[in-house]
């Protein structure tokens, strides 16, 4: 990078064209009208001086970088998505699991379980809507209220608990967006003998992330031959559909076929999630 000198200015007064001046964002202890500052002098750089609070200094703005990366895929939603699923280090590492709704892992996943249940009952068939504490569906009652709401509300949503305010779990139009093939390709790869998963690469910059085949929980018991991504809706499917959330699911691929779509699945199992940012 290039810094150029340019001197400060004093009230409409410029001093010492021929050195530089650069805030920095820290005070100077001790002494509450003057904050920290870099001078150049020459070839000499020092990170001690301190100037007025008052004059005018240059400044040279750095970027943060965020702690978890994300990929610009060129979507017309602008959605960001993040290069790997959350409780991973790498885009190929499975990372961790959860049911629909909850922020941390456990040990079994099932309705028993399920910390958005009341009854508790392990048998899907005799559940309904009143052995639900939240997100029951829109056709009961009033859809804005947390029990009747259809999507995540932030304090269930595991992106924004483990990974902080500028992240969440995509919806169900945001997964669609990305698997449509309208904007992307979507290729099954195997990146070892253990790891496969698929590649979605932008058809408009070229960039691209990667899902693993990370399986999902059911019980205590993982099944390997499926990946399933939570979306942050409540499913409207079948005969009970607030039991279900809509998921992203792959299967492992077999000869020449595999496929990826948008189902729905027990909110009680224990499932993938791929984060977004959030848009500013």
């Amino acid at each position: 990078i290039f810094l150029p000198v340019g001197g400060y200015r004093d009230g409409k007064d410029s001093y010492n064209a021929a050195r530089g001046y650069y805030w920095t964002k820290d005070l100077y202890v001790g002494i509450e009208n003057l904050a920290r500052s870099l001078s150049i002098d020459g070839n000499s750089l020092s990170t001690g001086a301190s100037n007025n609070r008052r004059c005018g200094l240059n400044i040279r703005p750095v970027y943060k970088q965020p702690e978890h990366e994300y990929v610009d895929l060129g979507l017309p939603s602008g959605t960001l998505w993040a290069a790997t699923n959350i409780g991973a280090e790498t885009p190929e590492n499975y990372g961790n699991y959860y049911a629909w709704g909850e922020t941390e892992t456990k040990d079994e996943y099932n309705w028993k379980s399920y910390k958005l249940a009341i009854f508790r009952n392990e048998i899907e068939d005799f559940m309904s809507r009143n052995d639900l504490i939240k997100y029951t569906g829109s056709d009961y009652k009033d859809e804005k209220s947390d029990k009747y709401a259809q999507s995540l509300q932030e304090t269930d949503d595991a992106a924004t608990a483990n990974w902080g305010a500028d992240w969440q779990m995509p919806d169900m139009f945001q997964w669609i967006e990305l698997i449509s093939g309208e904007y992307t390709t979507i290729e099954y790869v195997s990146l070892s003998k253990y790891r496969h998963g698929v590649r979605i690469t932008s058809k408009s910059n070229g960039n691209s992330i990667f899902l693993p085949l990370a399986g999902y929980y059911n019980e205590n018991y993982k099944i390997t031959n499926h990946a399933y991504y939570w979306t942050r809706n409540i499913s409207d499917l079948g005969e009970k559909p607030y039991l279900q959330a809509y998921i992203i699911s792959y299967d492992e691929k077999t000869t020449d076929f595999w496929n990826i779509r948008l189902t729905a699945s027990h909110r009680c199992l224990g499932c993938s999630i791929r984060p977004i940012r959030k848009k500013k």
